[in-house]
């Protein structure tokens, strides 16, 4: 229901956000939060390693989405008693969130469409929940935020997703300005 409606704003999006300071261990801690039964009853441990005050300019809303939408895909593929990091790392050029699994990985072949639309490769396949627009929405919020989201991954090792938040990026001038040129 939440995809569809995020789906649904995707073309409006500039309608309706506000760039704030968003903590990434406050938001960590409410996806966590938000899937907790799920951690409970798959018994996936959930570690969180992100410092105190480590902030980035995002809309809290559409941040939180989209940290749940990869919390949720990690808890999807992870196999009972499995393992979920979140981490956060800071450089010059950027900072960055990072949520890996343990979980059953995604084939090399399929790495590269995961955030096309609809797609759901070999391992959406035999999950039948599985839609592929999750991946699609985050990349694309993300995009709209002046973020994005990278992925690695090993069959049967890991899936790690990584929110890049440049440190130059400036999504309200990058969408006044698309706004300008569409008039």
């Amino acid at each position: 229901m939440d995809q569809a409606l995020y789906y649904a704003k995707l073309d409006n999006f500039n309608q309706d956000y506000e760039i704030v300071n968003c903590e990434l261990e406050q938001v960590a801690k409410e996806a966590v939060k938000a899937h907790a039964k799920s951690f409970i009853s798959r018994k996936v441990r959930v570690q969180l390693d992100i410092p105190p005050a480590v902030t980035v300019q995002s809309d809290k809303k559409w941040l939180s989405f989209i940290v749940s939408q990869l919390v949720s895909n990690s808890l999807k593929y992870s196999g009972a008693s499995g393992e979920i990091t979140i981490s956060a790392l800071a450089t010059q050029e950027e900072k960055r969130l990072i949520i890996r699994d343990n979980g059953i990985g995604i084939e090399a072949k399929d790495l590269p469409r995961i955030f096309n639309r609809g797609f759901t490769g070999a391992n959406g396949r035999s999950h039948a929940t599985s839609t592929g627009m999750g991946l699609y929405l985050a990349q694309e919020l993300s995009k709209k935020l002046g973020h994005y989201l990278t992925c690695e991954s090993a069959v049967g090792n890991y899936t790690e997703f990584t929110i890049h938040f440049p440190r130059n990026a400036d999504p309200h001038l990058q969408t006044v300005r698309r706004h300008d040129f569409a008039d």
